[in-house]
């Protein structure tokens, strides 16, 4: 993507926060129409789905109509990816990605380039909205297959040019490498945070003090919140997502609660296969808007 276009593209996005609620949910309901109906057309599982219930994509005219379209669970995706592609597609310059089994059901993710670069453009605008500056050092403590490319356009303008660093190196490696790059904005799992954090502080040093800290990947507990901040001397800040979604939702500067990204997913909380009641706890549910 050239430097044009990333930028309008990233604008564009970026504008999306401060839309009215009616013009944001307009643009979903339109999401809406475009999705189902792809899938109805052009994707075999989908179709069975529809069929099953006695329904077509018309029948579902707002985003929250979806709580009567069944829920997809991980081992059917797993088991059945086959029937999630569509049948005519050219897969040539597809990604190919395998999600991490966090939760007992590894998976094989394809991805068209244009819905990575999306994905990254949604986190880059989240970490925007709460400060970042492009010329700001930037450090990732993450694994090596999150590692992004250092030959993009903006990185020969000296710009957003982020330093990757691996959870799987040792913690006093990762910390001497902090120590040169003197970030100004560090992003990573809470633990190994915490792990870099403690090393740290057990250093007779002068402590490492980020502007911004980002949290990703794993539960934010409130014990995490309050280690990291006594360590790194800032708050942390916490952004929430799927590999199969892509980026739900991330906090702002108060980190009260959760900001959905409501121009790219629809979120429900279930039980079963029926929505909870005002004050219930349930399983989150996501449908990607963005084909």
């Amino acid at each position: 993507m050239g430097a044009v276009h990333s930028i309008y593209h990233l604008s564009r996005l970026s504008h999306r926060l401060f839309w009215s609620t009616s013009k944001l949910e307009a643009l979903r309901r339109r999401k809406l129409v475009m999705l189902l109906e792809y899938c109805y057309e052009h994707i075999p599982y989908y179709r069975e789905q529809f069929k099953k219930i006695g329904a077509e994509p018309g029948d579902f005219r707002s985003p929250d109509d979806l709580a009567g379209f069944p829920i997809l669970d991980k081992e059917t995706l797993r088991d059945r990816s086959e029937e999630f592609v569509d049948p005519q597609a050219d897969r040539s310059a597809w990604i190919r990605y395998s999600s991490s089994g966090s939760t007992g059901i590894p998976l094989e993710l394809w991805y068209h380039p244009a819905e990575r670069e999306r994905m990254d453009f949604t986190v880059t605008r989240q970490c925007l909205y709460n400060g970042l500056k492009p010329w700001y050092r930037m450090a990732n403590i993450t694994e090596p297959r999150h590692f992004s490319p250092k030959d993009r356009w903006y990185h020969r303008l000296g710009v957003m040019n982020e330093r990757f660093l691996s959870i799987f190196d040792e913690t006093r490696g990762n910390l001497s490498k902090l120590r040169e790059i003197k970030p100004h904005y560090l992003i990573g799992f809470p633990s190994i945070l915490i792990l870099v954090g403690r090393e740290m502080m057990m250093q007779d040093a002068v402590p490492l003090r980020p502007k911004l800290l980002f949290t990703i990947a794993e539960v934010l507990t409130a014990d995490y919140r309050r280690t990291l901040k006594e360590q790194w001397g800032v708050e942390p800040i916490d952004i929430y997502g799927a590999n199969e979604v892509g980026h739900i939702a991330f906090q702002c500067s108060r980190r009260i609660g959760y900001h959905i990204n409501l121009d790219s997913v629809h979120i429900e909380i279930m039980v079963g296969d029926k929505p909870v009641k005002q004050g219930e706890r349930g399983e989150i549910v996501a449908t990607n808007f963005d084909l």
